[in-house]
């Protein structure tokens, strides 16, 4: 007997957490307090459920970030991102999937939708998409894991103008912060945190990636001011979804 897959994300998404995130800045001394719903592992966001799925919400986390510390000695995390993505697999360890969907309007300022499905399985993360979805892997290059981890993405929306057959990028009509909160990040390349990014609006959007985060390392009584590398020279170009409206 085989086994359903999970409809297209954008058709039968389930919200089960709203996001709420202060982030206050002071005299380019940054702090944080992020208040979140999100699962267990630290993980911000909402939860979206396929057929059969075994992911909950079940956990609420508070992260608290002081002013942080310099580390130009230390190597960071590296971000690269692949595109045409079309289906993700659900680890087989049962832990869960992470998303951005980023969409034209909503009141939601930051973190992941969080997906859950029996261990082993596709979601069809990207099926529905002319260019598919894009997997972002970011990988800690420290000798430790890195502890709630923040980065801060930046979305620009562009309105997609028609014609002769084909959608080019026209003005901006909307930008925001977007702040991506990770519970934890092991060391090391084999064991990366990976996320999707999927634009569900029929706007042209651009995802800035940072060029640092803040993190807290094992043992360390002030968090951490980490460098980002990645080998993007732009923002992250995501194409509209075709059969939406601006």
């Amino acid at each position: 007997m085989s086994q359903k897959t999970a409809p297209p994300p954008h058709s039968k998404t389930v919200r089960l957490a709203v996001i709420s995130i202060v982030v206050p800045i002071f005299f380019g001394a940054i702090g944080f307090l992020l208040k979140t719903s999100g699962s267990n592992s630290g993980i911000q966001g909402q939860t979206t459920l396929g057929p059969g799925s075994t992911g909950v919400n079940n956990g609420t986390q508070n992260f608290s970030f002081g002013a942080a510390t310099k580390t130009d000695d230390d190597p960071g995390l590296f971000i690269e991102c692949f595109r045409r993505v079309r289906t993700a697999k659900f680890p087989a360890d049962g832990s869960s999937l992470y998303a951005v969907f980023l969409g034209a309007t909503g009141s939601l300022v930051g973190g992941f939708d969080v997906l859950g499905g029996p261990p082993g399985t596709n979601y069809p993360i990207g099926e529905d998409l002319a260019f598919g979805a894009t997997r972002c892997d970011v990988t800690n290059y420290g000798a430790a894991p890195r502890i709630n981890v923040l980065f801060v993405t930046h979305i620009i929306y562009r309105k997609a103008i028609a014609g002769d057959g084909l959608l080019t990028r026209g003005d901006i009509v909307n930008e925001k912060d977007w702040p991506l909160p990770i519970g934890k990040i092991e060391p090391g390349a084999k064991d990366p945190f990976s996320f999707y990014l999927r634009n569900t609006s029929g706007l042209f959007v651009e995802v800035v990636l940072p060029k640092t985060a803040i993190a807290h390392h094992l043992g360390a009584s002030e968090p951490l001011n980490l460098k980002v590398a990645t080998i993007e020279n732009r923002p992250v170009f995501l194409s509209p979804l075709l059969d939406e409206k601006p």
